[in-house]
């Protein structure tokens, strides 16, 4: 007989979730399973070569001599964390990246051109550009290379008050009783179905219609990516590492859910994001005159069309 936990794959998945970790835990639980009764439990994956921890330490060893331990890089350094609170990149949540004030510390003390083939939303290219040097970052996702095209862009206005006037002008375009049309609305992929409520689903409509009609790509292009930023607060779903959780009134047969508490409506939440926004831009204005300097443009890679590829300076 089986253990309870690994009798039913989702039943592991539900452990790995509660216990906040990946594959490797469930590869060792089933693994151990397998072991023991091999005839009954087969393996998805292909175990751990004997030699695995060999081939790490021989690794390891090859490169000691470019290591160093560094007791002041705090995980919040080297994660998004530090971002919370960075002008321009703190408004697009990008978990996957890694802190400006890391890359200030890997850049200190270096001379020459900064490259970053997986650029993410731009964090190295943006601070080498503040700080004077020519950099070009390359991300083959084009969310990451949305919102680093449109912090860039933000931070070489002189002013911020034309993007205050188009984010209030979106504000009126979602009070607005308009049906969007059906080419308007969100488009779903199996996954995101049932993410949100049809108030929001409207409100997404009447904003991507709202966009579709502006001529000012610039502006165009930063309500876009405050539009994103919020769907998540907005939906009923919450992102838990590699986890996409689902509140329990989103009408999905879930084996398991979560409540996210107060979920607020599309506009409240872009309204907040666009105010909190519009500060940060004021503060920020007086340290961007090395970005304004700098020349931004979106364009195709030729060695790989389907990579955009983000250049600054």
């Amino acid at each position: 007989m089986l253990p309870r936990s690994l009798t039913k794959s989702e039943g592991a998945g539900e452990r790995a979730e509660t216990l906040g970790r990946t594959a490797p835990f469930l590869r060792e639980g089933v693994s151990q399973a397998h072991r023991r009764h091999p005839r009954t439990v087969r393996m998805p994956v292909a175990p751990v070569e004997e030699d695995a921890d060999d081939a790490r330490g021989a690794l390891h060893e090859r490169f000691a001599d470019r290591m160093a331990v560094r007791d002041d890089l705090s995980r919040r350094i080297v994660s998004y964390q530090a971002n919370k609170t960075a002008p321009g990149l703190r408004w697009f949540k990008y978990k996957e990246g890694f802190s400006a004030e890391l890359v200030r510390d890997a850049l200190h003390g270096a001379d020459g051109p900064v490259l970053d083939p997986f650029a993410g939303i731009g964090t190295s290219a943006l601070v080498a550009a503040g700080s004077g040097r020519r950099a070009t970052g390359v991300e083959i996702m084009p969310v990451g290379a949305r919102a680093a095209a449109a912090i860039s862009w933000v931070a070489r206005q002189k002013s911020p008050d034309a993007i205050k006037r188009a984010g209030k002008r979106l504000l009126c375009a979602l009070d607005g009783g308009v049906e969007p049309a059906a080419e308007q609305r969100f488009v779903h992929v199996p996954i995101t179905r049932q993410a949100f409520s049809p108030e929001t689903e409207d409100a997404i409509g009447r904003a991507r219609a709202f966009l579709g009609r502006m001529r000012n790509h610039g502006l165009r292009l930063v309500l876009d990516v405050a539009c994103m930023s919020v769907l998540e607060e907005a939906s009923f779903t919450r992102k838990d590492g590699q986890y996409l959780r689902w509140d329990n009134r989103c009408g999905r047969d879930l084996r398991g859910s979560m409540n996210k508490g107060r979920i607020p409506s599309y506009r409240e939440a872009l309204a907040r994001r666009l105010h909190e926004s519009s500060k940060t831009m004021r503060r920020w204005q007086p340290a961007t005159a090395a970005w304004r300097r700098a020349s931004s443009k979106v364009r195709r890679s030729p060695s790989c069309r389907s990579s955009p590829t983000i250049r600054w300076g």
